[in-house]
């Protein structure tokens, strides 16, 4: 049976809170989210909040400019620690701030068909938030890597089709100030058989981009 996803979150909501809660209220936190944006406009979202998650999938489902331009300059290799933006610009951060679900961090990691987003938020009084996200990023890093296995099952669905965003179309002219993704260097450590072998950076890319493929297609879903 093919599921929507604001009726997909409801069904997986005791499941998701029993892996997230324990470790939100030990550092005062109250939201969480996981989220896959594709470079097409496609989300697939998963909240812990069913009243947040009933009004954005039904009333609003927009992208939020101001989130994509926070969201600049980040690293593809590793993932990525963004405060929230905290000024009112579009219906998004509206629609989060008048929720109470506010002080809070996104970690962006690049996957091969656009960025899988993790956030954790407080309310508008928790405003020492900010500091612990900065000095404690570590543990949501850890937190991330312990749950990810362990909901493997509820954010890769096999019964449930991402939705395109409402403002898909107003947002395919729009580009961000900055690029999303900066430009790394490519670095590999190769030993070979007799030592050391030194590669060009055409040929460490090429390796890199065998590694990445092989890692992608072993993550996925069978």
């Amino acid at each position: 049976m093919h599921l929507n996803l604001k009726t997909y979150n409801a069904i997986i909501s005791t499941k998701l809170r029993e892996e997230v809660d324990w470790f939100l209220k030990k550092y005062n936190l109250h939201h969480f989210s996981y989220q896959r944006f594709y470079d097409d406009g496609r989300h697939l979202s998963l909240f812990n909040n069913l009243e947040w998650s009933d009004f954005y999938l039904e009333s609003l489902n927009e992208n939020s400019i101001a989130f994509i331009e926070n969201a600049t300059g980040l690293d593809p290799t590793t993932l990525n620690l963004r405060l929230w933006p905290t000024d009112l610009k579009d219906n998004v951060i509206n629609a989060l701030h008048q929720y109470d679900i506010w002080n809070g961090v996104s970690l962006y990691q690049k996957f091969y068909e656009g960025v899988e987003t993790w956030e954790f938020a407080g309310s508008k009084e928790d405003l020492s938030l900010s500091n612990f996200y900065l000095t404690k990023q570590h543990l949501l890093k850890q937190f991330i890597a312990y749950l990810k296995p362990r909901i493997e099952t509820l954010i890769y669905p096999k019964n449930i089709t991402p939705i395109k965003a409402s403002n898909t179309s107003h947002l395919e002219n729009y580009h961000p100030s900055q690029p999303i993704w900066i430009e790394t260097q490519p670095t590999l450590t190769c030993i070979g058989l007799r030592g050391c072998v030194d590669l060009s950076i055409q040929e460490t890319k090429c390796v890199l981009e065998l590694k990445r493929d092989w890692q992608q297609n072993k993550s996925l879903p069978t």
